[in-house]
């Protein structure tokens, strides 16, 4: 059997889950692909940059018309606050060659690489795991936070589309979380295809529990210091709630120190935090590393489908703090962390308060992260997903 997965990029949440996934199979010994519209410095194995298989006037040609449709969804991201996409494209994903072989494609996160009408005309076998909004929301990857930049015309002209396209040839969807898959089924426009829900894979030989004391002496932390970790691609991305967790840090019992990683300006002090500023971090072991600094792990997202950072934390053995928002409650038991009450700054400092008095078993945590996201866990899951494809 073999999967071929697209994925417009090898960077950010999505394109990591599925890469881990990808990884999870080979291990298992299914044959699997990855062929990415953007692959940049990714350097696991059997990942492909689709343009590669493109005649140079053909690239360029459609590399041009590619960019004017980016610049204008872009600008409509910008002014409703989330990102907005097409379900067309100007790239011809069905044309690959390592595509036409597969035995079944899996789709992820594809704005601006797969041209769904297009794509749908060749029947291949379809598994296709939704990592946001995207498919079912008619363009918003998640809900915008200021309206009427983008027509209802044209949001219910691409529902309409995707809901005749999935009705005459459904498919099988794999949700990460309960809550998506709610969502998803609730909207009327995936009526047709069959559900699942599978949750992301770690790879718990990356992502383990380090001793406290030794990465804070690496990191030039102070031992004695309570730590906390935030962690996002974008900082400032309303979404993620850093501008909560700053009010927050004013309202804590007690002086931390604060741990960031994600692109973004910082002071060095917020609140009763002293902020050590990492920058965007892509090298595992340091990531590892700040995992195993800190008490806490603090993800206060005030949307999200699933959390990678979440399910890295628990690998590492490390307590989360965070809201009520999306998939992320069905990662969280009283083992792992706490959820806060409310999506407030004096809930979720007094969350965190709590949190650091807290004798969390480091074991325990890891332990469910091993039983419940391990790559040899979450290929079993996929694999009898692929053996029911029709």
């Amino acid at each position: 059997m073999k999967i071929v997965h697209l994925n417009t990029y090898t960077e950010g949440g999505a394109a990591e889950a599925a890469l881990r996934l990808h990884s999870a199979l080979m291990r298992s010994n299914v044959e699997s692909k990855f062929v990415a519209l953007y692959k940049g410095r990714c350097v696991i194995n059997e990942v492909y940059d689709f343009r590669d298989g493109l005649n140079p006037i053909n690239f360029w040609f459609t590399k041009i018309k590619n960019k004017q449709r980016t610049i204008n969804t872009l600008r409509l991201s910008k002014k409703s606050g989330e990102l907005f996409s097409e379900i067309s494209s100007v790239w011809k994903v069905e044309q690959n060659t390592e595509v036409k072989s597969a035995d079944i494609v899996h789709l992820h996160w594809v704005s601006n690489y797969v041209d769904l009408p297009s794509f749908f005309k060749n029947k291949f076998k379809i598994v296709w795991t939704i990592h946001d909004h995207f498919l079912f929301s008619g363009g918003f990857h998640y809900p915008p936070i200021w309206k009427g930049f983008v027509s209802e015309n044209k949001i219910e002209e691409q529902k309409n589309n995707i809901k005749a396209l999935l009705s005459e040839h459904p498919i099988d969807i794999v949700c990460p979380s309960e809550n998506l898959k709610t969502l998803a089924k609730n909207s009327g426009v995936l009526s047709k295809c069959t559900f699942h829900v599978i949750k992301n894979p770690v790879n718990t030989e990356i992502f383990k529990p380090l001793t406290k004391e030794e990465c804070r002496i690496k990191l030039n932390i102070p031992i004695e210091n309570k730590v906390l970790f935030f962690l996002s691609d974008l900082i400032q991305y309303e979404r993620k709630g850093f501008p909560i967790l700053k009010k927050a840090l004013s309202l804590l019992d007690c002086e931390v120190t604060l741990l960031v990683a994600g692109k973004g300006k910082l002071p060095n002090k917020i609140g009763k935090a002293k902020v050590k500023y990492f920058g965007l971090v892509k090298d595992k072991i340091l990531l590892n590393q700040l995992y195993g600094a800190c008490d806490v792990m603090v993800n206060p997202s005030l949307d999200d489908i699933s959390s990678n950072t979440v399910i890295e934390a628990m690998a590492c053995g490390r307590p989360v703090v965070t809201f009520n928002t999306g998939g992320i409650p069905e990662l969280i038991t009283e083992v792992n962390g706490l959820i806060a009450k409310d999506k407030t700054a004096v809930e979720l400092a007094n969350t965190i308060n709590t949190s650091l008095k807290m004798n969390y078993d480091p074991p325990a945590i890891q332990n469910k992260a091993l039983s419940e996201h391990s790559f040899e866990v979450i290929a079993k899951k996929y694999i009898e997903v692929y053996a029911k494809v029709k």
